[in-house]
């Protein structure tokens, strides 16, 4: 199966991580490469981010230079929504998949720069004749505040 949807990011080193995603008929296939082992020559497989989509229309993937984390972004499915999926780069075991929460529909050509901590992520795609930029849903910045706070008035309370 030839593909033409794929994206490439990298760590920012010379002699660093390199990862790409490519489309597939259900969903993306992953990939990545170490150049700063001996020998290294090949590209590895790694576990797919998406793997039971239907319609697949574009992909992406993100490189966050503070955590070590990968992101891969897809379009997909036949509401033409936008999701996203994380990874640790050293591990790449995916989290559960969210939404960007773009109106379904016409969605493509789906993009995103390297960014720092998933705070930081954004991507843009065409929506329709738009070009549409969006940053991570305000229900996951909203948990992630949660977390810190919880997390923070727990070790307080640990502390006495």
């Amino acid at each position: 199966e030839t593909s033409t949807h794929y994206s490439m990011t990298g760590d920012g080193t010379s002699a660093g991580e390199m990862y790409v995603i490519q489309a597939n008929s259900t969903g993306a296939d992953f990939y990545a490469f170490d150049s700063s082992g001996v020998n290294q020559t090949a590209w590895s497989t790694k576990a797919d981010p998406f793997s039971s989509d239907t319609n697949v229309l574009g992909v992406s993937v993100a490189y966050d230079f503070t955590n070590d984390d990968v992101t891969a972004m897809i379009i997909a499915d036949a509401s033409e929504q936008a999701y996203f999926r994380g990874s640790d780069a050293s591990t790449i075991s995916w989290t559960t998949e969210y939404s960007f929460a773009f109106t379904a529909g016409d969605l493509d050509n789906i993009s995103s720069p390297p960014r720092t901590p998933v705070a930081g992520l954004a991507v843009v795609l065409r929506q329709g004749s738009n070009f549409e930029f969006a940053t991570v849903p305000e229900r996951v910045i909203a948990l992630l505040l949660f977390a810190l706070v919880f997390r923070s008035n727990r070790c307080r309370d640990m502390q006495g």
